[in-house]
């Protein structure tokens, strides 16, 4: 992984297919109303059979940014994904002018119309009960 990424304390397993290894924010603090680059890292393990988005939960209490996405912009569709690649996915977050300062969860995962991507983690440091990957914190400022 290239340096300044964020890691899991372990990968975050995605039914045995896929695996979140590390993310990236720029820059690593929010301001409302301006965007940031997200990056996020997926090793491949087994091949994907369906085409899958990911979302993106930046959560405070009352309070959530958006990011829900196609995977690497749609040009590399998941089903082409191959064991052992390395992913990045890059994101632009628009965060919007009425967000308050606060500190922030980050969730992630997988979904295909109501269905979530399993993760496989048995630690509730690592996931929510809705299969969302609890991957960091974030201030806004």
């Amino acid at each position: 992984l290239p340096p300044r990424v964020n890691q899991p304390k372990e990968p975050i397993n995605f039914e045995d297919q896929l695996e979140l290894v590390g993310w990236r924010l720029s820059p690593p603090v929010l301001r409302p109303g301006l965007s940031a680059k997200l990056e996020m890292f997926w090793r491949v393990k087994k091949k994907v059979r369906s085409q899958w988005k990911v979302f993106v939960h930046i959560d405070a209490p009352g309070q959530r940014i958006h990011g829900d996405h196609e995977a690497v912009s749609g040009v590399y569709p998941m089903r082409d994904w191959r064991p052992g690649d390395l992913i990045v996915d890059e994101h632009h977050l628009k965060v919007s002018r009425t967000i308050k300062p606060a500190t922030f969860t980050f969730f992630t995962g997988l979904y295909r119309g109501k269905k979530r991507m399993k993760i496989k983690n048995k630690s509730p440091q690592l996931k929510d009960k809705e299969n969302r990957a609890k991957i960091g914190r974030i201030s806004l400022r």
